[in-house]
């Protein structure tokens, strides 16, 4: 980017997401991801502009919804986008998370949840061929700041791919994928 006769052009080549499983547990059991407080608090736990600089070194754009400044069709969410209030809270995450865990019948026991007197683990695959696998580590430790055990799969292309996109959510063989998508 700093080469003198060298012009960097910004363009959507690629967006990567956090793909949540919401499908409800069997009985007995919880799928903190089926909760719908649990999933909006995610919006505030991740700090998206840590993710752009630091792991993309400043080549991303935090984006807030499936499209972003770079996609044709961003004025047409633009105004839904901008009022969204969303914005990196830990603390509003926490204390969200923490409201909806409780009201679900989950304890949080010596700093981690547990549901039914287990603990409450999340399966969380991250891609290893990118940047995908330190994103994975950033949210895994937001994660387990708010009182949540997670078990990374660091995962290739096509066994995460078969786990995520080819098994039953149902079963939850997964909780959350670093998903990408390119242009």
């Amino acid at each position: 980017q700093e080469k003198p006769g060298v012009t960097v052009y910004s363009s959507p080549a690629q967006v990567n997401a956090l793909l949540l499983n919401p499908a409800p547990a069997p009985a007995g059991q919880l799928n903190p991801f089926s909760i719908p407080e649990v999933r909006r608090a995610m919006q505030e736990l991740v700090d998206r502009d840590l993710i752009a600089r630091d792991l993309y070194r400043g080549f991303a754009t935090p984006q807030l919804a499936a499209v972003g400044p770079a996609s044709p069709d961003y004025l047409t969410a633009y105004d839904v986008i901008r009022g969204s209030g969303i914005a990196y809270d830990p603390d509003y995450a926490r204390h969200a998370i923490a409201e909806a865990m409780t009201a679900a019948g989950a304890t949080l026991v010596d700093g981690r949840w547990t549901y039914g007197g287990a603990p409450v683990t999340l399966i969380f695959i991250a891609r290893v061929e990118d940047a995908r696998r330190r994103v994975g580590d950033v949210v895994r430790a937001a994660l387990e700041r708010v009182g949540f055990s997670v078990e990374m799969q660091y995962l290739t292309y096509a066994p995460a791919s078969d786990t995520v996109y080819s098994t039953d959510p149902a079963a939850l063989g997964w909780h959350l994928y670093t998903e990408s998508w390119g242009y």
